[in-house]
C-alpha cells in the first residue's frame, strides 16, 4: 500500500475546507429567524410597506425613495428657490437619517454653495438600501422579514430583562450587587 502523495493530501484538504464552506454559506440569516406562518410574514412585510410606499400602489420601490426625497425637498426649501442653503440642508437628518452622515459640503457636488434637487435626490438612502438586500429596488417579503428581526436584534429585544437592568430600576442594596 502506497502513502498518499502531499499533493492528494492538499486536493483533499482544499475540497474539504470547500464543502464545509459552502454548507456554512447556505444558511444565511434567514435560518437564525424563529419560524413564522406565511399569515405573520405576510403582516410584517404589509407594515414594511405602509413606512415606505408613498405612491400607495402596494409595492415600496427606489421610486417611492425619490418621491419622498423630493417631498422632503420641497418642505425643506422654505424660500422656495430650487436650492437648499446650509440652513436649510442641516434640517434634513432631523427628518431622514440618511443626511446624518452626509455633510453640506459632500452633498454639494457642483461646489455651488447650493444644493439643487438634483444633487439632493441622489444621496442614497441607507435604510432603503439596507433592507433592499437584492439590490432590486423592491423591498419583498423575506427582506422585510429579516428587517423586522434585525431591528428587534438591535435594539436588544432578547424577550427577558437583564437582570442588572431589573435590578437597578428596583432599587438594591448594597449587599446585593454581587447576587
Amino acid at each position: 500500500m502506497s502513502k498518499p502523495s502531499i499533493a492528494k493530501m492538499s486536493t483533499l484538504a482544499l475540497a474539504s475546507t470547500a464543502l464545509l464552506l459552502s454548507a456554512c454559506a447556505s444558511k444565511g440569516p434567514e435560518s437564525k429567524l424563529p419560524k413564522l406562518e406565511p399569515a405573520q410574514r405576510a403582516q410584517i412585510h404589509k407594515n414594511l410597506i405602509k413606512s415606505w410606499d408613498t405612491d400607495r400602489n402596494g409595492v415600496a420601490t427606489c421610486d417611492d425613495v425619490l418621491q419622498s426625497r423630493n417631498a422632503l425637498f420641497d418642505s425643506l426649501d422654505k424660500n422656495n428657490d430650487g436650492l437648499l442653503r446650509k440652513g436649510e440642508y442641516r434640517l434634513a437628518a432631523f427628518e431622514d437619517k440618511s443626511f446624518v452622515f452626509i455633510e453640506f459640503d459632500t452633498a454639494d457636488t457642483d461646489v455651488s454653495g447650493r444644493i439643487d434637487r438634483s444633487e439632493f435626490t441622489i444621496i442614497p438612502n441607507r435604510s432603503f438600501q439596507g433592507i433592499d438586500r437584492d439590490a432590486n429596488c423592491i423591498l419583498d417579503e423575506q427582506e422585510a422579514v429579516l428587517a423586522a428581526f434585525a431591528d428587534r436584534s438591535r435594539l436588544g429585544a432578547r424577550g427577558s430583562e437583564d437582570k442588572k437592568k431589573k435590578r437597578g430600576r428596583e432599587g438594591g442594596k448594597i449587599d446585593d450587587i454581587d447576587n
